[in-house]
């Protein structure tokens, strides 16, 4: 089969495969800390504002979010260490 597929197609199809990976990878990882759940001394430290409550962590995610152009949607992280993952 090797002289059936192009250079191109070979990349593209390595490519599409490392970007599957990377996807999964990324999922997998918000799936075990987001089960996990905040650790203890390492939960949000809310404050009163404007906003309703908020806590630092939040605000860090919500402008990268916002500076990123993707937005925010139905599905968000809810631990801080899951927050802290998703922005680096």
């Amino acid at each position: 089969f090797d002289w059936y597929i192009s250079d191109f197609s070979k990349a593209l199809i390595v490519k599409s495969l490392e970007c599957i990976m990377v996807v999964f990878s990324i999922a997998g990882t918000m799936w075990v800390l987001e089960g996990l759940g905040d650790l203890e001394g390492y939960a949000d430290q809310y404050m009163l504002s404007g906003m309703g409550e908020i806590s630092f962590f939040q605000m860090v995610y919500f402008t990268f979010m916002t500076i990123s152009t993707v937005g925010y949607g139905d599905y968000s992280p809810t631990t801080v260490f899951s927050r802290t993952f998703i922005v680096f």
